[in-house]
């Protein structure tokens, strides 16, 4: 924005110096003396003098606007090529932003899949183990214990077998 606002202000003024420097010298003298030859010498030379520094000042008004002119127009030719170049670079940076927000929704929706799909597998391992199907438990011990006192001997055992069946 600062750019802008300098180049508008320094193409105004550019543009506008012409017209202060187109000026125009007007010099004239006018020496009237009895003597001739020597003043009129200097009259002449005043009024060669005078002339030529009109022409300066006047070659020099044509020179400066000349030189505006080629600065209004590499100003214009800068600001057009750094207006191209900022619509450039605003496109190409609104692609990469649309580009990476693709992949990221992308990702995001993978991602969610992956995750759906692991916990349904978690899901029903864990319904599967908790409702086993059909399915027997044996169960076989011995137990015997032997007591001896001063007064008495004990021998006792145990013999166990259980089965549990379980069908759905």
């Amino acid at each position: 924005m600062k750019m802008l606002k300098t180049t508008l202000i320094t193409t105004a003024l550019l543009a506008t110096s012409p017209l202060f420097a187109n000026t125009s010298v007007n010099a004239t003298a006018d020496i009237k003396t009895e003597q001739p030859s020597i003043l009129h010498n200097v009259t002449q030379g005043v009024k060669d003098t005078a002339h030529k520094a009109g022409h300066g000042i006047q070659n020099t008004a044509v020179k400066v606007d000349h030189g505006v002119e080629k600065g209004v127009d590499k100003t214009r030719t800068v600001t057009k090529n750094a207006w191209e170049n900022t619509k450039d670079f605003s496109a190409e940076k609104s692609q990469a932003v649309e580009n990476k927000a693709k992949k990221v929704k992308d990702a995001t929706v993978k991602k969610a899949d992956q995750t759906k799909t692991y916990a349904s597998e978690k899901w029903q391992k864990g319904k599967d183990a908790v409702s086993s199907h059909s399915g027997d438990a044996h169960v076989n011990g011995k137990t015997n214990v032997e007591l001896n006192t001063p007064a008495a001997k004990a021998n006792v055992g145990i013999s166990t077998e259980a089965g549990i069946g379980h069908s759905k």
